[in-house]
């Protein structure tokens, strides 16, 4: 299939290029929490690459805990951001409670820019499923989102004008072939970087992240594919 100059690129499964960094970063854990909107503590995990620079923010699914994201978390740490993974409080995920799970979103924001040697201005964001209903509004209005890698999102709620204003980010979208929010996200996009993986599989979100092992290292990747451009300002 033939592209013209600097359009994004439709893949399929297996074909995406591998990105490889020079070099892999130590990377520490901490068990963390933060404070959402009216207060109440929320569990997270913060992956600390040692070093100044950017972060990844991390939206799950509605469904809940996906311990498999502790490893890719580490694994995007390893190539220099750091990383915030935290779950939704119970009854407070994006399809129960849209309002509230954007405040605490906006608070896990916060707590991720406070930490020393994070660039505010330097957000990456991987969203699965539900995730993306404020991954994209978030990016949409501040402004600060440079990357996002997505899972299946479900772009419920979200509104075109939203979606114009993403437009130049470099989005990595993964998606089996019927999903058609996956091909609505991709279609608003004008960054040459941008990327939307097809699976011919009936999995979706973290069922197809679990199935298929070329998924798994796509997105760390995919970070490293495209640290060089956002990443290095000085601080």
């Amino acid at each position: 299939m033939k592209h013209p100059p600097f359009r994004p690129a439709l893949v399929l499964a297996g074909l995406l290029p591998l990105f490889l960094a020079a070099g892999a970063r130590a990377v520490d854990r901490h068990p963390t929490k933060f404070n959402g909107a009216d207060g109440t503590e929320i569990p997270a995990t913060f992956f600390d690459s040692r070093a100044t620079g950017p972060a990844a923010l991390f939206l799950q699914d509605c469904d809940g805990d996906a311990p498999e994201l502790l490893n890719l978390a580490g694994k995007i740490t390893a190539s220099g951001p750091r990383a915030l993974l935290w779950n939704y409080r119970p009854g407070g995920n994006p399809k129960e409670a849209l309002e509230k799970a954007v405040e605490d979103a906006n608070a896990a924001w916060r707590m991720l820019i406070s930490q020393t040697r994070v660039g505010s201005d330097r957000i990456g964001i991987v969203a699965i499923g539900c995730g993306a209903r404020i991954a994209v509004p978030f990016a949409a209005k501040t402004g600060k989102v440079k990357l996002m890698a997505v899972i299946s999102p479900d772009l419920t709620g979200v509104t075109d004008e939203q979606l114009a204003a993403v437009a130049d980010l470099p989005l990595l979208i993964f998606a089996n072939d019927g999903e058609a929010d996956a091909k609505r996200l991709f279609a608003a996009t004008h960054h040459e970087k941008s990327q939307l993986k097809l699976y011919r599989r009936p999995e979706k979100g973290m069922a197809l992240y679990q199935a298929d092992g070329t998924l798994k290292g796509g997105i760390d990747d995919y970070f490293e594919f495209v640290y060089g451009g956002w990443a290095h300002p000085a601080y």
